[in-house]
Parts: structure tokens; sequence; C-alpha cells
């Protein structure tokens, strides 16, 4: 009896030790603190007036840690020309990023840098966050040939390519490089849309349009797309004059 008594006694003591244990684990699990990356490649395309629009592979700064029930009190550049905003609303929808660079008012070329402040309420603490983001031209094509002329550096480099109207059918081939593929090219004029096969030859008039599509197929650093995912696809437009 007493051999069992003690038995017991020390399965008691065992099952209390981990119950003790158990919520305190998932305690510290939950209260680490929100973090992002401390330095970001920010890939930017020109709209040809002196306005840059970020990728959306690149455009993101995502944060870690970031509980459904915490709150982004304020987004900060140290530059006028970047317009930086948050995803994440207050009700706990949105995605758990802030974005830089997300519109055609951006000012921020290739080789310049800022520095992004963000604030986040968290368990009741508020936590700083920075980031240094430095800009470089986007460099998702690796051939991009119409008419067996190369547009490669200007897709890359450029929201809108404009070429000159071939007097002849060409031929459209695009490569992308890796970590992206080719979604679709299509043309489009007087406000129909036809398919063109990657490869195929095609006659163009002044006033179209080709739209090359395509998507990355890598996701960031600290990626999670909250209450509903991110859209990782861009175009090209190639306008003919």
């Amino acid at each position: 009896m007493r051999k069992t008594s003690k038995s017991a006694i020390c399965i008691m003591f065992l099952s209390l030790f981990v119950l003790l244990c158990v919520p305190s684990v998932k305690a510290s699990a939950a209260s680490k603190a929100p973090s992002c990356e401390k330095t970001q490649t920010v890939y930017v395309q020109s709209w040809g007036d002196g306005y840059y629009e970020a990728t959306t592979l690149s455009r993101e700064i995502y944060i870690k840690n970031l509980s459904s029930s915490a709150k982004i009190t304020s987004v900060k550049s140290n530059k006028d020309g970047l317009y930086v905003f948050s995803r994440w609303n207050n009700d706990g929808t949105g995605i758990k990023s802030v974005s830089i660079g997300d519109s055609e008012a951006n000012t921020m070329k290739p080789g310049t840098s800022a520095k992004i402040t963000i604030k986040v309420k968290q368990n009741g603490k508020t936590y700083t966050l920075t980031c240094k983001v430095t800009f470089k031209k986007a460099s998702d094509y690796s051939k991009v040939s119409i008419g067996g002329k190369d547009y490669t550096s200007k897709a890359n480099a450029n929201v809108n390519v404009t070429i000159a109207k071939p007097s002849t059918a060409v031929k459209i081939s695009v490569k992308m490089k890796s970590g992206r593929k080719l979604v679709s090219i299509e043309l489009m004029r007087n406000d129909k849309i036809k398919t063109v096969k990657n490869g195929s030859k095609v006659t163009l008039k002044s006033g179209d349009i080709l739209m090359i599509s395509y998507k990355y197929t890598t996701k960031p650093k600290n990626y999670s797309k909250g209450t509903y995912d991110m859209d990782f696809t861009s175009a090209t437009r190639i306008i003919v004059s």
C-alpha cells in the first residue's frame, strides 16, 4: 500500500508540474516582440516622368511576430518623396506589412535610400522598428525581344516601353529570370484583347499595347499573408507609337 501511495503521489506531482509549465511556454511564444528586417532592397521601375513604382516582391516590409490584436500606430519615412503606409488594419485584418513605394507618386530613384520607422502597439507595449531601404533598378527579365531588337534593359527599368511601329510582322520573345514565371502576353487593340503565344509573330499597329504579365514564384523574408494573400504579379506595357 505504501509503495502504491508513493507512486500515486509522484504521478500527481509530475502531472501538476506539466500543467504549470505548458501555459508558461505558450505565454513565452505569444510575448515575442514584433520585428522586421534591418535593411531591405527595393526594386523600382520608372514611369518616365521622374516617378517610380516598386515591384510587388520587394515593396513590403513584413513584420514578424505581429499578433492579430496588434496595432501599427505610426509609419514614417525620412524622405519626403517616398509614400509609405500600413497594410495592417486596426480591426485585425489585412497583410502584416508596411508598403513602400507602392505608388506612381514615389520619387525614390535607383541609387537612393531611406529610413522607415514603424511603431507597433502589442500586448500593452509600444515597439519602434526601423528599416533602411535601398532602391535599385528592377531586373525581372532575362530577355525581351521584338522583331529581333533587344528591349530587355528598357523593360526591366520601365513600367511602359514605347517602340516604333514595325513595318512587318515581328517575333515576340520573352524570358524571365529565376524566381519569375511568364503568365501571358496579350495584344490590346481598340478595346479588344488577343492572347499572343510567346515566340510567335504578330503584326503591330500604331496605338497597340503588348501587355507582358508575370508572377513571382518566391516569397519575401518574414512573409505572412495575414487575413488575405498578397498578389505577387506584375506587368510591362509595350506601347506601339
